[in-house]
């Protein structure tokens, strides 16, 4: 009877051992999605963009949120060098591909791992504004600016057909993630943020060029 019961002792105590392992290597990746007081951070803060250059607000979308959370797990699965300084930068968190958003625009930001509040990310963007071209329009080849001076986070935030915005965030070791997508997307070549009639024809809209943490 004791021995019996010794063995299922012991069969609890290793599959104890196995879990703590397991969920230990988990924690390097949290897939946590924003907080409701996160959501409404990012929501108010992209409709005060919007009222400085009065253009309609925006209303959150769960079903976009949850396109940017996947992504931004993704991401985190990448294990991504972190910033090491000037001279090492790190890696870029990619951008899903057209396709893969379905036409949605997609901003990203990351910095250092529990550091920085989604407001600091979302500032970031905001503070592009300076950086635009007279009118903030968008070039005929598309460009958005070279880094440091990008402005295509900026103009995706404030462009004016936009209806809504859903976020996700992830973490890995070192970072963390945030995603935001919009429906629709923004960016057309020879157009402008502010008042732009809709694009006849959906072309792709990227915030690649000087994509990067907006805090390091």
């Amino acid at each position: 009877m004791y021995s019996k019961i010794s063995i299922i002792i012991i069969m609890i105590l290793v599959t104890a051992a196995i879990l703590t392992v397991q969920s230990s290597s988990m924690l390097q990746i949290s897939y946590a999605q924003l907080s409701v007081d996160e959501q409404n951070i990012i929501e108010n803060m992209h409709n005060q963009e919007r009222a400085n250059v009065q253009v309609p607000t925006l209303t959150w979308s769960d079903s976009l949120a949850r396109d940017a959370q996947d992504w931004a797990n993704y991401i985190a699965s990448l294990n991504l060098r972190p910033y090491n300084g000037p001279n090492d930068p790190g890696d870029l968190a990619p951008h899903a591909s057209w396709e893969q958003r379905k036409g949605q625009g997609e901003n990203l930001a990351w910095g250092a791992k529990g550091y920085f509040p989604v407001s600091t990310f979302v500032e970031g963007w905001a503070n592009e504004k300076s950086n635009c071209l007279p009118g903030c329009m968008i070039p005929a080849d598309g460009s958005l600016g070279t880094p440091p001076r990008v402005y295509g986070h900026y103009t995706q935030m404030v462009w004016s057909t936009v209806t809504q915005i859903g976020c996700g965030k992830a973490t890995d070791a070192n970072q963390d993630y945030l995603v935001c997508r919009y429906d629709r997307t923004g960016n057309y070549p020879n157009q402008a943020p502010y008042g732009q009639q809709p694009a006849a024809a959906m072309g792709e809209e990227e915030n690649t060029l000087g994509d990067q943490g907006a805090v390091q």
